[in-house]
C-alpha cells in the first residue's frame, strides 16, 4: 500500500520522500563551499589592502607639504619691477625669488616623486579590487540563485508533508512529523548558511566600492595638483628665463614624466589650456609676471579642491 502511494504521489508530480530527504541533504553543498572560498580570500585581499590605507594618509600630508613648498615661491608677493643689473642684480627681488625657486626644485622633486609612488600603488590596488568586485557580485549571484531552488524545496516539501498529514493515516502523519522536524530544519539551516554568505558577500561589495572610491578621489587629487605644480614650475622657468635672463633648469619638471620639451603642451584637464596659452606667449615672446603669478595661483587653488 505504501508503494502504492509512493507511486501515485510521483505520477501526480510529487516526489517521494527519499527522494527529497536526498536532494535536501544534497542541496547547496557544493554552492556553500565555493562562497566560503571565495569569501576567505575576498576577505583576505580586503584586509591586506586595507592595511595599506595608510598610504591614502600618507599621500595626503605629502599634498600638505607640496602645498607649504609652493606657497614659499609664491611670486604675488614679488615686486618684479624692481630689476637690477650688473653687480646690483644678485641683490634684487627678482633674483633672490629665482634662486629661491632653484632651492626648491630638489624639495618639490621629492615630494613629487613620492606622490608618484603612492599614487601608483593606489592604482594597482584598483587594478586587484577591481577583480575583487565582479568575484563578490558573481558570488552573491550564485547565491541568491541557490536561496531561490531552496525556497522551492521548502515550498514543496511543505505542501507533501501537509498531504501526508491530511491523509489521516497514522504512519503518513508520523512520517510527515519526523520530515517536518528534521528535513525542513535542515534545509533552514542550509537556507540560513547561504542567506549569510549572501550578506557577507553584499558587505565586502560594499567595503571594497568604498576603498575603490577612496583610492580614485585621492589618485584624482594627487593627478590634478601635480598638473598644476608643472605648470607653475614651468611658467616660472618660461618668465626667468626670457624676462630676466635667469638660468634655470629644473629636475621637478622631469620628474613628472614629462620632458621638458614637451611638458608646456602635454598637460591634462583644466592646465592644459593653460599650457597652451603658455605656448602661445612664448612664440609671441610676450610672457608677463602676471601669467607667472596665475599659474601659482592656480596651484594653490588646486589643493582646495575637491571632487565629487
Amino acid at each position: 500500500m505504501h508503494n502504492t502511494n509512493e507511486k501515485e504521489k510521483y505520477e501526480k508530480g510529487y516526489e517521494p520522500f527519499s527522494a527529497i530527504v536526498k536532494r535536501v541533504e544534497n542541496y547547496g553543498v557544493d554552492t556553500i563551499n565555493i562562497a566560503n572560498q571565495r569569501s576567505k580570500s575576498i576577505g583576505d585581499v580586503i584586509l591586506q589592502i586595507a592595511s595599506n590605507a595608510k598610504i591614502n594618509d600618507d599621500l595626503k600630508k605629502e599634498l600638505n607639504i607640496l602645498e607649504e613648498e609652493i606657497r614659499k615661491i609664491d611670486p604675488n608677493n614679488v615686486d618684479f619691477t624692481k630689476v637690477q643689473f650688473g653687480i646690483d642684480k644678485y641683490f634684487s627681488p627678482v633674483t633672490k625669488y629665482f634662486n629661491k625657486v632653484k632651492q626648491e626644485d630638489n624639495t618639490i622633486e621629492k615630494i613629487v616623486a613620492t606622490l608618484n609612488e603612492g599614487r601608483n600603488r593606489l592604482s594597482d590596488n584598483n587594478v586587484i579590487l577591481e577583480i575583487e568586485l565582479d568575484r563578490t557580485k558573481d558570488t552573491v549571484q550564485m547565491l541568491e540563485l541557490e536561496y531561490e531552488v531552496g525556497k522551492k524545496i521548502e515550498e514543496r516539501l511543505v505542501k507533501i508533508i501537509d498531504d501526508a498529514k491530511n491523509n489521516g493515516n497514522d504512519k503518513e502523519n508520523k512520517k510527515a512529523a519526523f520530515y517536518e522536524d528534521e528535513v525542513v530544519g535542515l534545509l533552514n539551516k542550509r537556507l540560513d548558511e547561504i542567506n549569510y554568505l549572501r550578506n557577507l558577500n553584499e558587505q565586502y561589495n560594499l567595503a571594497i566600492n568604498n576603498i575603490r572610491n577612496r583610492n580614485i578621489e585621492t589618485i584624482k587629487d594627487v593627478d590634478r595638483t601635480k598638473e598644476a605644480t608643472v605648470s607653475a614650475m614651468n611658467m616660472a622657468v618660461v618668465v626667468g628665463n626670457s624676462l630676466y635672463d635667469q638660468s634655470i633648469m629644473l629636475n621637478s619638471i622631469s620628474s613628472y614624466g614629462m620632458p621638458n620639451s614637451e611638458s608646456l603642451t602635454n598637460m591634462s584637464g583644466n592646465t592644459e589650456e593653460d599650457s597652451k596659452i603658455i605656448s602661445k606667449q612664448i612664440f609671441k615672446n610676450d610672457i608677463t609676471t602676471s601669467g607667472l603669478k596665475a599659474s601659482f595661483d592656480n596651484a594653490l587653488n588646486s589643493f582646495g579642491v575637491k571632487n565629487g
